[in-house]
């Protein structure tokens, strides 16, 4: 049988291994505290003798022995005071000789001001408190010992605040410097990701910028085509050679990799095919199946700004210039250029060719596996928006998964959902995400004045042109939203069902609306009507189970549950709850007199007087016939009487006009507290029922709290 062994070794191998990873951390803190010991009992001498000597080598000991060897503990305390004695040695000797220096010791506190300051901007908050307080524990000890460095003790205090703003100097530098630090690194950052960015759309890519997977593509195509220009440069003896790739976007072209020792000429721009030098070599025919080849020499007049450089060196003397194309369609231009001797002849020409039909092949490889590829994304965005839409439960998470997947579909700064209000007919705006949506939501939109209610007029996607106008009116009929540039890729897309239209996504975009993310919007905007008209079949389910019917408050059950939930947290708070029981006083009579459609009509009106008169955190529903409950959360019996005086003079207040003439109601209404009355549901609403009947029963038309006396003088049981 195995037997597991723990050996212990004793000695002095344990003490080496202490020694190692604690030891180092001692003698750094007892020299300085020595330090300040002798110069607070005044035991230097003057001079630089014994005990002086022996402190300045236990200062030199200790640094030497921190720098050669630190600690291997990795426990805070020992990493702590690693830090803390870099500083704090440095001080502990600036303070000795400060002693023997005596009242010229002033010219040794700048010295400790800079260590002050670096401990601020390099070292812990804990580090830098250490320093300051032994740097002015020092301060303190000299005037102690036998006076301040500069003989009074305003020298000690100006010399506190002078440690104190310089530590307060350091930390604030330092954390200026980190800020610039993290902005300079943002700002590369982005200056990557739009470089990235042009640079993935010249080449066809719908990808977005931040994807390392693209930023991967572009770095790999660029060397593949620099290997290809380098040679080409070599075999017509050129200075430069240059690809220019198109930008579908913009109908322009620009840099895409160079062979040149002009690099810092180059233009970051793009260059329009319509104007100078790219013009001129659209317009050539081609011979046959040739691809034509344009050639320069000397370089003059409107040719001499060549469209790659941005100022074209005074040294190019000529140029060569070939299209990239794939049937119609320009894919770019390789352009070569030279400094001296006669331009380029014929025998290049083969050359150049084949250099381009190499390139115009790598470019329409690459564009046709990025649009199968786009292809394959867009069916995975539709598949993930009718998962998201499938899975939102409740309307809010259905609206909020509708933007979401059109901001998959390509990339918004704003986008707002619109529903029509079946009541007022007037599409509302009911979710936004992007640029000041949070002002945006729950307004309701203009029919004149917007193309969010344009497109669901229309319905058809607007504007043709997917690009804003001054003309088109703003987004939304309103002051809120984002602030809109003409040119700003603006569309507009119908919600319909069955022929009907519902609603509109509208939509502001960061990169121009291209066919296929528009093709994919109209697939998605089907799917989202659907799901759009669900949610509000879904919400006025929910509606029917929680609210009553006539009245639109809530209904019994509803009420009853946040009656429960009220008193749960109240208890929790300790705060107080107000139940009032409200019945409208002869409510029979007016249904025997005037009928129940007029009694109807009393229900609503009351109904909406209680509506107006609660606050947000309380609640009020219908309890049954004629009367009804009114929660007010944290309320006492003051409180609730005020509340409820009001109520029962906004009722009287109402008046119903019959062909007998009009005819007005009054209201009786009984409160109860919890927990005074009572804290649980089933008892505050007998109590309060109780107080009611009172109510009643003393000539009705009035508020009784349980416990009062009503008018006819009889009292409420306990």
């Amino acid at each position: 049988m195995a037997v597991n062994r723990v050996t212990h070794t004793g000695g002095p191998t344990n003490f080496k291994t202490w020694l190692s990873r604690w030891g180092t951390t001692i003698p750094g803190p007892i020299v300085s505290g020595i330090v300040l010991l002798a110069i607070f009992a005044g035991a230097l001498p003057s001079a630089l003798q014994g005990a002086t000597i022996v402190l300045f080598c236990a200062i030199i000991g200790a640094t030497i022995l921190r720098l050669t060897w630190p600690p291997t503990a990795r426990h805070q305390l020992v990493q702590t005071t690693h830090a803390i004695d870099m500083v704090v040695l440095p001080l502990a000797a600036l303070s000795v000789c400060a002693w023997i220096l005596g009242r010229d010791a002033g010219v040794v506190f700048p010295l400790t001001l800079l260590i002050i300051a670096w401990a601020a901007a390099s070292l812990s908050p804990t580090s830098l408190a250490a320093a300051i307080t032994f740097a002015v524990i020092a301060e303190l000890a000299h005037f102690l010992g036998r006076g301040a460095w500069m003989g009074e003790f305003s020298g000690v205090v100006m010399h506190i605040a002078f440690i104190g703003a310089f530590g307060f100097a350091g930390k604030t530098l330092l954390r200026v410097e980190v800020a610039n630090a993290r902005k300079r690194a943002q700002d590369a950052a982005d200056d990557l990701a739009d470089q990235t960015e042009s640079e993935a759309r010249a080449l066809g890519l719908a990808a977005p910028p931040a994807d390392p997977d693209i930023m991967a593509r572009v770095t790999a195509l660029r060397q593949t085509f620099t290997q290809v220009l380098v040679m080409t440069r070599k075999a017509v003896n050129a200075n430069s050679a240059i690809l220019m790739t198109r930008d579908d976007s913009y109908d322009a072209l620009q840099v895409f990799a160079a062979a040149t020792p002009e690099t810092e000429h180059l233009t970051a721009g793009s260059a329009p095919l319509s104007t100078g030098l790219l013009a001129v070599l659209g317009r050539l025919e081609p011979e046959g199946n040739i691809a034509p080849v344009l050639r320069l020499s000397p370089l003059e007049g409107r040719n001499r700004e060549l469209p790659y450089y941005e100022h074209t060196p005074a040294r190019i003397r000529s140029v060569m210039a070939v299209m990239l194309t794939s049937g119609d369609h320009v894919l770019g231009a390789l352009l070569f250029d030279r400094c001296a001797g006669a331009g380029f002849e014929d025998a290049d020409l083969p050359v150049v060719r084949n250099a381009a039909t190499l390139l115009a092949r790598l470019l329409e490889t690459e564009r046709a596996l990025l649009a199968t590829e786009h292809h394959s994304s867009v069916m995975t965005h539709l598949l993930d928006a009718h998962h998201a839409l499938a899975e939102a439960f409740g309307p809010e998470q259905m609206y909020q998964a509708v933007l979401d997947a059109a901001n998959r579909v390509t990339p918004l700064r704003f986008g707002a959902l619109l529903v029509t209000d079946e009541r007022t007919g007037r599409p509302r705006i009911v979710n936004a995400v992007g640029e000041r949506a949070h002002e945006c939501v729950g307004h309701a939109l203009d029919s004149a004045t917007s193309l969010g209610a344009m497109v669901i007029k229309t319905p058809t996607i607007v504007p043709p042109s997917r690009s804003w106008h001054p003309a088109h009116g703003s987004l939304l009929g309103t002051d809120s939203g984002p602030k809109l540039r003409e040119g700003d890729p603006v569309i507009a897309v119908p919600l319909v069902v069955k022929g009907n239209p519902i609603g509109a996504m509208v939509l502001l975009g960061r990169q121009k609306f291209d066919n296929d993310a528009v093709n994919v919007l109209r697939l998605l905007a089907g799917s989202a009507a659907v799901a759009v008209e669900h949610a509000k079949a879904l919400a006025e389910l929910e509606s029917r189970a929680t609210t009553d019917a006539l009245t639109g408050l809530d209904n019994r059950p509803t009420i009853l549950t946040k009656l429960d939930q009220t008193l749960a947290r109240a208890g929790r708070c300790g705060q107080s709850v107000a139940t009032m029981v409200l019945d409208i006083d002869h409510f029979k009579r007016v249904n025997d007199n005037h009928g129940h459609l007029l009694g109807d009509k009393v229900l609503r009106e009351v109904s909406a007087k209680l509506q107006d008169s609660k606050r947000l955190n309380d609640s009020v529903g219908r309890w049954g016939g004629e009367e009804f409950v009114i929660v007010l959360e944290d309320t006492d019996a003051d409180g609730a009487r005020l509340v409820a005086e009001r109520i029962r003079t906004n009722v009287s207040e109402l008046t119903f006009q019959t062909e007998d003439g009009p005819f007005s109601v009054t209201a009786s209404i009984g409160i109860a507290i919890s927990p005074t009355h009572a804290d649980q549901r089933e008892p505050l609403l007998k109590k309060a029922d109780r107080a009611l009947y009172l109510a009643k029963d003393g000539g009705r038309d009035q508020v009784v709290v349980h416990g009062d006396r009503p008018h006819s003088g009889a009292a409420i049981a306990p």
